[in-house]
Protein backbone atom coordinates (compact mmCIF):
# COMPACT_ATOMS: atom_id res chain seq x y z
CA UNK A 1 0.00 0.00 0.00
CA UNK A 2 1.42 3.56 -0.73
CA UNK A 3 0.80 5.43 2.02
CA UNK A 4 0.58 9.35 2.55
CA UNK A 5 3.28 10.51 3.98
CA UNK A 6 0.59 11.38 6.62
CA UNK A 7 -1.54 9.11 6.76
CA UNK A 8 -3.11 8.29 10.05
CA UNK A 9 -4.69 4.67 10.39
CA UNK A 10 -7.68 5.31 12.90
CA UNK A 11 -8.43 1.33 14.10
CA UNK A 12 -11.23 0.80 16.55
CA UNK A 13 -12.42 -2.52 17.66
CA UNK A 14 -15.28 -3.40 16.13
CA UNK A 15 -17.50 -3.65 19.05
CA UNK A 16 -16.31 0.31 20.29
CA UNK A 17 -18.68 1.99 17.64
CA UNK A 18 -18.94 5.64 19.39
CA UNK A 19 -14.96 5.23 19.46
CA UNK A 20 -14.73 4.55 15.75
CA UNK A 21 -16.70 7.33 14.77
CA UNK A 22 -14.41 9.70 16.91
CA UNK A 23 -11.34 11.47 14.63
CA UNK A 24 -7.68 10.03 15.43
CA UNK A 25 -9.09 7.43 18.17
CA UNK A 26 -7.00 4.35 16.30
CA UNK A 27 -8.13 1.30 18.03
CA UNK A 28 -9.02 -0.29 21.10
CA UNK A 29 -7.14 -3.40 21.54
CA UNK A 30 -9.05 -6.78 22.96
CA UNK A 31 -8.75 -6.90 26.80
CA UNK A 32 -9.77 -9.81 28.66
CA UNK A 33 -9.81 -8.04 32.20
CA UNK A 34 -13.65 -6.87 32.21
CA UNK A 35 -12.15 -3.71 34.41
CA UNK A 36 -9.63 -2.72 32.56
CA UNK A 37 -9.41 0.35 30.43
CA UNK A 38 -8.58 -0.60 26.65
CA UNK A 39 -5.35 2.04 25.55
CA UNK A 40 -6.07 4.29 22.87
CA UNK A 41 -3.16 4.26 20.05
CA UNK A 42 -2.68 6.46 17.22
CA UNK A 43 -0.73 4.97 14.24
CA UNK A 44 1.58 7.67 12.69
CA UNK A 45 3.50 7.20 8.97
CA UNK A 46 6.95 8.71 9.43
CA UNK A 47 7.26 12.32 7.49
CA UNK A 48 9.08 12.54 3.92
CA UNK A 49 12.64 11.69 4.43
CA UNK A 50 15.51 12.59 2.01
CA UNK A 51 15.58 8.84 0.91
CA UNK A 52 12.17 9.87 -1.55
CA UNK A 53 11.68 13.21 -2.28
CA UNK A 54 8.26 14.41 -4.01
CA UNK A 55 8.44 16.41 -7.07
CA UNK A 56 5.94 19.21 -6.45
CA UNK A 57 5.46 19.73 -10.35
CA UNK A 58 5.30 16.51 -11.84
CA UNK A 59 4.38 13.98 -8.81
CA UNK A 60 6.95 11.87 -9.21
CA UNK A 61 9.14 10.41 -6.59
CA UNK A 62 12.93 10.89 -6.86
CA UNK A 63 14.97 8.15 -4.96
CA UNK A 64 18.36 8.15 -3.07
CA UNK A 65 18.25 5.43 -0.54
CA UNK A 66 22.06 4.74 -0.36
CA UNK A 67 22.46 6.61 2.65
CA UNK A 68 22.45 4.76 6.48
CA UNK A 69 19.33 6.54 8.31
CA UNK A 70 18.01 9.32 6.89
CA UNK A 71 16.90 11.68 8.57
CA UNK A 72 13.32 14.11 6.65
CA UNK A 73 13.47 16.44 4.17
CA UNK A 74 12.53 20.16 4.17
CA UNK A 75 9.02 18.91 3.05
CA UNK A 76 8.78 16.35 5.86
CA UNK A 77 9.86 19.06 8.57
CA UNK A 78 6.67 21.13 7.19
CA UNK A 79 4.38 18.06 7.15
CA UNK A 80 5.69 17.41 10.82
CA UNK A 81 4.62 21.19 11.24
CA UNK A 82 1.57 21.02 9.77
CA UNK A 83 0.10 18.19 11.63
CA UNK A 84 1.32 19.59 14.84
CA UNK A 85 -0.62 22.38 13.98
CA UNK A 86 -3.95 20.39 12.96
CA UNK A 87 -3.93 18.46 16.18
CA UNK A 88 -3.11 21.02 18.23
CA UNK A 89 -6.60 22.45 17.50
CA UNK A 90 -8.24 19.14 19.64
CA UNK A 91 -7.53 19.92 22.89
CA UNK A 92 -8.68 16.14 23.64
CA UNK A 93 -5.91 14.75 21.85
CA UNK A 94 -3.16 14.41 24.49
CA UNK A 95 -0.89 11.27 24.31
CA UNK A 96 0.67 9.34 27.42
CA UNK A 97 3.12 7.48 25.75
CA UNK A 98 4.64 7.13 22.27
CA UNK A 99 6.53 4.54 21.14
CA UNK A 100 8.94 5.15 18.14
CA UNK A 101 10.80 3.52 15.26
CA UNK A 102 14.54 3.81 16.58
CA UNK A 103 15.32 5.54 12.81
CA UNK A 104 16.18 8.93 12.43
CA UNK A 105 12.90 10.09 10.60
CA UNK A 106 10.60 8.51 13.04
CA UNK A 107 12.31 10.01 15.83
CA UNK A 108 12.04 13.26 14.54
CA UNK A 109 8.55 12.98 12.90
CA UNK A 110 7.40 12.11 17.00
CA UNK A 111 9.32 15.30 18.14
CA UNK A 112 7.98 17.53 15.16
CA UNK A 113 4.73 16.57 15.54
CA UNK A 114 4.56 15.66 19.39
CA UNK A 115 7.08 17.76 20.75
CA UNK A 116 4.54 20.05 22.89
CA UNK A 117 3.31 16.49 24.48
CA UNK A 118 6.86 15.40 25.15
CA UNK A 119 8.11 18.49 26.86
CA UNK A 120 4.90 18.05 29.45
CA UNK A 121 6.23 14.39 30.40
CA UNK A 122 5.39 12.31 27.60
CA UNK A 123 7.09 9.22 27.56
CA UNK A 124 9.23 7.96 24.18
CA UNK A 125 10.12 5.12 23.89
CA UNK A 126 12.15 3.19 20.56
CA UNK A 127 11.50 -0.16 19.51
CA UNK A 128 13.52 -2.48 17.30
CA UNK A 129 10.35 -4.16 16.42
CA UNK A 130 8.47 -0.64 14.76
CA UNK A 131 11.76 -0.33 12.37
CA UNK A 132 11.54 -0.50 8.53
CA UNK A 133 11.88 -4.45 6.94
CA UNK A 134 13.95 -2.40 4.77
CA UNK A 135 17.57 -4.48 4.63
CA UNK A 136 19.49 -1.85 2.91
CA UNK A 137 21.51 1.08 3.79
CA UNK A 138 17.87 3.31 4.15
CA UNK A 139 16.78 0.49 6.02
CA UNK A 140 19.91 0.88 8.49
CA UNK A 141 19.38 2.61 11.96
CA UNK A 142 22.33 4.34 14.22
CA UNK A 143 24.09 2.52 16.59
CA UNK A 144 22.26 2.60 20.42
CA UNK A 145 25.42 4.89 21.51
CA UNK A 146 24.71 7.41 18.70
CA UNK A 147 20.67 7.42 19.27
CA UNK A 148 21.45 8.23 22.49
CA UNK A 149 23.87 10.94 21.82
CA UNK A 150 21.38 12.82 19.63
CA UNK A 151 18.24 11.90 21.09
CA UNK A 152 18.95 10.54 24.31
CA UNK A 153 17.34 13.58 26.23
CA UNK A 154 13.80 12.86 24.12
CA UNK A 155 13.43 9.50 24.34
CA UNK A 156 14.20 6.04 25.97
CA UNK A 157 16.72 3.36 23.98
CA UNK A 158 16.65 1.27 27.20
CA UNK A 159 14.75 -1.51 24.83
CA UNK A 160 16.95 -1.57 22.08
CA UNK A 161 19.97 -4.47 21.84
CA UNK A 162 23.09 -3.41 20.54
CA UNK A 163 22.76 -5.65 17.10
CA UNK A 164 19.10 -3.97 16.94
CA UNK A 165 20.24 -2.25 13.44
CA UNK A 166 22.14 -5.25 11.87
CA UNK A 167 20.24 -6.47 8.41
CA UNK A 168 20.69 -10.14 9.49
CA UNK A 169 18.14 -9.48 12.42
CA UNK A 170 15.24 -8.72 10.05
CA UNK A 171 16.43 -11.84 7.14
CA UNK A 172 13.77 -14.23 6.91
CA UNK A 173 15.98 -16.95 5.87
CA UNK A 174 17.83 -16.81 8.58
CA UNK A 175 15.03 -15.83 11.31
CA UNK A 176 16.28 -12.88 12.87
CA UNK A 177 14.96 -11.43 15.47
CA UNK A 178 13.04 -8.76 13.60
CA UNK A 179 11.83 -10.78 10.46
CA UNK A 180 8.56 -11.50 11.27
CA UNK A 181 5.86 -8.92 11.56
CA UNK A 182 3.40 -10.89 13.80
CA UNK A 183 5.96 -11.69 15.77
CA UNK A 184 6.60 -7.67 16.33
CA UNK A 185 3.51 -7.24 16.36
CA UNK A 186 3.28 -9.20 19.68
CA UNK A 187 6.06 -7.33 21.03
CA UNK A 188 4.66 -3.96 20.59
CA UNK A 189 1.27 -5.50 21.70
CA UNK A 190 2.89 -6.83 25.26
CA UNK A 191 4.52 -3.13 25.30
CA UNK A 192 0.82 -1.84 25.26
CA UNK A 193 -0.06 -4.00 27.98
CA UNK A 194 2.34 -3.23 30.18
CA UNK A 195 1.55 0.08 30.08
CA UNK A 196 -1.81 0.10 30.41
CA UNK A 197 -1.18 -2.23 33.39
CA UNK A 198 1.29 0.56 35.31
CA UNK A 199 -0.96 3.12 34.04
CA UNK A 200 -4.41 1.81 34.95
CA UNK A 201 -7.11 2.86 36.46
CA UNK A 202 -6.14 5.91 34.32
CA UNK A 203 -6.38 5.66 30.24
CA UNK A 204 -3.97 5.73 28.35
CA UNK A 205 -3.23 7.19 25.13
CA UNK A 206 -0.46 5.54 23.25
CA UNK A 207 1.28 7.20 19.62
CA UNK A 208 2.87 4.49 17.68
CA UNK A 209 5.47 6.23 14.99
CA UNK A 210 6.37 3.91 12.30
CA UNK A 211 6.87 2.65 8.37
CA UNK A 212 4.49 2.09 5.69
CA UNK A 213 6.36 -1.25 5.38
CA UNK A 214 5.17 -2.05 9.22
CA UNK A 215 1.67 -0.22 9.04
CA UNK A 216 0.51 -2.64 5.77
CA UNK A 217 1.07 -5.54 8.58
CA UNK A 218 -1.53 -3.23 10.70
CA UNK A 219 -3.99 -3.03 8.31
CA UNK A 220 -4.15 -7.04 7.66
CA UNK A 221 -4.85 -7.21 11.21
CA UNK A 222 -2.34 -9.41 11.80
CA UNK A 223 -1.98 -10.42 15.47
CA UNK A 224 -5.48 -8.57 16.57
CA UNK A 225 -8.18 -10.53 17.08
CA UNK A 226 -11.33 -8.25 16.19
CA UNK A 227 -10.06 -5.07 14.31
CA UNK A 228 -11.86 -2.43 12.40
CA UNK A 229 -9.52 -0.01 10.41
CA UNK A 230 -10.56 2.91 9.00
CA UNK A 231 -7.54 5.30 7.49
CA UNK A 232 -7.54 9.23 7.74
CA UNK A 233 -5.44 11.93 6.08
CA UNK A 234 -4.63 14.99 8.46
CA UNK A 235 -6.04 17.23 6.04
CA UNK A 236 -9.65 18.65 6.51
CA UNK A 237 -12.96 19.22 4.07
CA UNK A 238 -14.90 22.76 4.06
CA UNK A 239 -15.79 22.01 7.48
CA UNK A 240 -12.67 21.55 9.17
CA UNK A 241 -13.28 17.50 9.41
CA UNK A 242 -10.48 15.13 8.73
CA UNK A 243 -10.70 13.49 5.73
CA UNK A 244 -11.13 9.57 4.79
CA UNK A 245 -9.27 8.23 2.57
CA UNK A 246 -8.96 4.32 1.16
CA UNK A 247 -6.32 2.58 -1.33
CA UNK A 248 -8.43 3.41 -4.51
CA UNK A 249 -8.77 7.18 -3.43
CA UNK A 250 -6.58 9.83 -2.81
CA UNK A 251 -7.67 12.78 -0.81
CA UNK A 252 -5.66 16.40 -0.65
CA UNK A 253 -2.19 16.26 0.70
CA UNK A 254 -1.26 18.88 3.91
CA UNK A 255 -0.40 22.26 2.03
CA UNK A 256 3.57 22.59 2.03
CA UNK A 257 5.02 25.93 2.33
CA UNK A 258 2.55 27.60 4.48
CA UNK A 259 3.89 29.05 7.84
CA UNK A 260 1.99 28.54 11.04
CA UNK A 261 0.40 31.32 10.92
CA UNK A 262 -0.54 31.61 7.34
CA UNK A 263 -2.05 27.59 7.68
CA UNK A 264 -3.78 28.77 10.93
CA UNK A 265 -5.53 31.38 8.64
CA UNK A 266 -6.56 28.82 5.81
CA UNK A 267 -8.21 26.35 8.31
Amino acid sequence: MDAHPFEILQQTAAETENTAKKEFAVFEPIINEPLARSPIVYLVRHAESTAKILDSTTRRYTYFVDTVDQKLSIRGDRQCEGVRLYLSQDPSLKLTHLLCSPMSRTLRTSIGIFGSNINEGTKVIAMAELQTFDRGANGTGLSVNDLKARYGDQVSFSLLPEDWNEADQKSVSLNGRYSSAKRNIEKVKEMMERIRSESFPEQVHIGVVTHSSCLRHWVAAEGWETLEIDPYLCDRDDKGHALQGTESKIVRPIPVGMTPKEAAKAR
